[in-house]
């Protein structure tokens, strides 16, 4: 059995997308699908990935594999929540870029920056845009490289086309094969501005096919393996020239369920993150804000390393004031 999380790119919710069906075709194992309907960021994103691992890990103790793919800046979620798993000591099989970017203008504070995947990951596969093609200049791409076995190629394709919702949609072909791919400027001088790209809808279209035609039987020739090795994703197995890394909380992989503790904030955390390591749900990080605004001020998404927080403990509320805090959750 080998888990599957996919994450969906930052913008409006994909009606069809390569993630999407990712998602809803995997036969190897439980599957789930992280939308944007929310108009989650990065760091929500991995946060909602890191929860529903914990629930494949009380759920399916006999997973073999572990396999996240994420398109746009749920590839950049994606690396991020790759990171997470370290702190755990659990190592990731695979991660699957589909144009991977990293701008967030909400938890990166409005700019570019380049995550780097982590020791833990035994490999990685990266279908990208290419440069070329003069889509998205300004955001480039992140994860373009790691530490352990790493894939990447180019393709004739937008970024828009990556996301798989064109090729999807029609599945014939696009109705104007010869028009020019305009998209709207983000980044860079002339933000907001229409801007052509080189790339006609119809090599659009069949770049988005060769991109999945190349993604998708790597995918699941891992999945295939996976759930013959009987191999188990909790246990990390010492990456390429570094030491195992030590499961958070106690040493043994799981995290507490009630807390009342102090944390330390290091690089890369958020609330929700750190509601998930020690509640196993990332949807009450505000029962960590309201104890620490102290520390961390009116805004929840900014914390910094170093910071002292404490973890309040959990078990004195009814599952009335959890449905509350969760919606909480949600809404900020």
């Amino acid at each position: 059995m080998v888990g599957l999380i996919c994450l969906e790119g930052l913008g409006p919710s994909y009606p069809e997308s390569f993630m999407r069906k990712l998602a809803r075709e995997w036969a190897y194992g439980p599957a789930e699908y992280v939308d944007n309907e929310d108009g989650l960021n990065i760091d929500r994103k991995a946060s909602w990935a890191m929860y529903h691992t914990l629930k494949y890990f009380e759920s399916y103790p006999d997973l073999n594999g572990l396999i996240v793919a994420g398109y746009s800046q749920g590839g950049a979620a994606a690396i991020k929540y790759a990171h997470e798993l370290k702190k755990y000591g659990w190592r990731l099989d695979l991660l699957a870029l589909f144009d991977a970017v990293s701008r967030d203008p909400y938890g990166g504070n409005g700019v570019w920056f380049d995550p780097l995947i982590p020791d833990n990951v035994k490999a990685t596969v990266h279908a990208m845009r290419n440069p070329a093609t003069l889509s998205r200049p300004a955001w480039g791409n992140c994860g373009r490289s790691a530490p352990n076995d790493y894939w990447s190629k180019y393709f004739w394709v937008t970024h828009g086309g990556a996301s798989g919702c064109d090729y999807l949609a029609y599945p014939s072909g696009p109705p104007n094969p010869d028009k020019i791919v305009w998209e709207t400027l983000m980044g860079g001088r002339g933000w907001g501005k229409e801007h052509y790209t080189l790339v006609t809808e119809g090599q659009d279209w069949r770049g988005a096919g060769e991109l999945w035609q190349w993604m998708y039987p790597t995918i699941k020739t891992f999945g295939q393996h996976l759930n013959l090795s009987g191999e188990s994703p909790w246990v990390e197995d010492a990456p390429k020239g570094n030491s195992t890394p030590k499961p958070a909380n106690g040493g043994n992989g799981k995290p507490p369920t009630t807390g009342g503790n102090t944390y330390q904030v290091v690089k890369g955390d958020s609330l929700s993150l750190i509601s998930g390591r020690f509640y196993g749900d990332v949807l009450l990080w505000p029962v960590i804000w309201d104890r620490n605004k102290a520390v961390v001020g009116n805004n929840p998404n900014l914390i910094y390393p170093g910071q002292r927080l404490t973890i309040p403990s959990i078990s004195a509320y009814n599952q009335s004031q959890l449905s509350s805090i969760r919606q909480r959750g949600r809404n900020c």
